[in-house]
């Protein structure tokens, strides 16, 4: 197994209702495929969880400007908020 790798959870924009109030800026570290500590939205975790999990074997998004970052993963409560997973190491 791969060491778990470092990586920050960022929301992009925001443009309607969110239950946990995130807005574009918020930011959260991570290590491997542990949960963002002090609790995070299940919904949107679920949605992100397999990019994190791509990006801590080391896939690579070549479509993308940063090719260690996906910032296309939407809250799939409305699609209202944006976020970005991106590898740090």
């Amino acid at each position: 197994m791969a060491n778990p790798k470092k990586m920050r959870i960022e929301v992009v924009e925001r443009t309607g209702p969110c239950f946990y109030e995130y807005k574009a800026g918020d930011k959260w570290d991570v290590t491997g495929l542990k949960t963002p500590e002090g609790g995070f939205c299940g919904a949107a975790y679920h949605t992100l969880f397999p990019v994190l999990f791509a990006l801590n074997f080391g896939a690579k998004y070549p479509f993308m400007k940063d090719v260690d970052s996906l910032d296309t993963v939407v809250c799939p409560d409305g699609g209202y908020v944006r976020f970005k997973a991106k590898r740090m190491e």
